[in-house]
């Protein structure tokens, strides 16, 4: 059976579909892709796996229709088959088309699960970030059009705290980071109207004014008190303003002679 295993991978890679549909009538474990044949990062991932780390569509399709299709099984980082066709491998992941259709095909199964990440917290939109510099954005934003269908809060943040916009920034993607805030469901908090001119002012209470002086003396009172130090009030007549009482005027007290 092993050999078999062997033979069932090699039909896939090569696209012998009628090979490795005749295998599987004779047993071969399906969805079984030994890790030998994927890189370390690819181990115990299976043979949709392989599928779409390739974007290779027809035996995707083949692999459907055989009943060996998991959108939700993961390898040993907890990577789904999205999370892969995301990612890529380089030159070897396939047509941009074919990974488009292929994204479609696993998102709009009923059993997908929705945000799903793999052990550093990626979800497939992370890793659409990480590996595919050899493509255009325009390129980028037509798959991560379809991820999102299974991604639609955009704005998860993996272990690091990052978000796929960040990622998209930090590779200089101006386009695929505005198509990201575009779609961005994280509620903005308006900033709050400034209310400072709206605020009464309130000054300080003043103190109250110092006692007068003069306070609780009478009118008549204060004419008597001005006269005595010399001020002239309403009652001094003119001439005693302008022309004081000479002292040899005044009635002598002495007795006459």
């Amino acid at each position: 059976m092993a050999d078999h295993a062997k033979e069932y991978r090699k039909a896939l890679k090569e696209g012998d579909l009628q090979k490795a549909k005749e295998l599987i009538a004779q047993g071969v474990d399906s969805k079984q892709f030994p890790e030998e044949v994927i890189r370390p990062k690819y181990a115990k991932m299976n043979a949709l796996h392989w599928a779409a780390i390739h974007g290779n569509l027809k035996v995707a399709h083949f692999l459907k229709e055989n009943g060996v299709w998991d959108v939700n099984s993961v390898g040993n980082t907890d990577r789904t088959p999205l999370h892969v066709l995301a990612e890529g491998d380089g030159d070897a992941s396939g047509s941009v088309d074919d990974r488009v259709q292929l994204a479609e095909l696993f998102v709009n199964d009923p059993n997908i699960k929705q945000n799903a990440k793999d052990e550093d917290g990626n979800t497939a939109l992370h890793l659409l970030m990480f590996g595919n510099t050899h493509i255009s954005q325009d390129d980028v934003i037509k798959i991560a059009t379809v991820l999102i269908k299974a991604i639609p809060n955009v704005d998860l943040r993996n272990i690091e705290g990052i978000t796929a916009g960040d990622l998209a920034k930090r590779c200089h993607w101006d386009k695929v980071a505005t198509f990201l805030n575009s779609t961005s469901k994280e509620p903005v908090t308006p900033a709050k109207p400034s209310t400072f001119f709206l605020k009464p002012v309130v000054l300080p209470e003043a103190a109250p004014p110092p006692p007068s002086p003069t306070a609780g003396i009478t009118t008549g009172g204060l004419e008597k008190l001005l006269s005595s130090i010399g001020v002239p009030t309403a009652t001094t007549s003119p001439r005693e303003v302008m022309m004081p009482a000479e002292p040899w005027r005044q009635p002598s007290t002495s007795p006459r002679n």
